[in-house]
């Protein structure tokens, strides 16, 4: 039984954002993100398929200060919430 969150980190380069997720018994499901608050935005996986524990996301950034914020899931349903500030 799997009731573990994934893990997830964010960091800015340049023009984009990078989530890390890593969940140590179930493949991440779903990644989505959103700015200041708006509709979640779906989010895929670099390298194109959305199949392990580990996976890696990326988003544009934007100009101006906003809020940023990603949440993932697992296959198991367990949820993680991690954001930034985006300046």
């Amino acid at each position: 039984v799997d009731n573990t969150a994934p893990t997830a980190s964010l960091r800015r380069t340049a023009d984009r954002w990078v989530v890390s997720v890593r969940d140590n018994l179930s493949p991440v499901a779903r990644a989505e993100w959103s700015r200041d608050g708006h509709e979640w935005t779906a989010l895929a996986p670099t390298d194109g398929l959305l199949d392990g524990r580990e996976e890696t996301f990326e988003f544009p950034a934007d100009s101006g200060r906003h809020m940023v914020v990603v949440r993932v899931v697992d296959r198991q349903h367990n949820r993680a919430t991690v954001g930034a500030v985006e300046e």
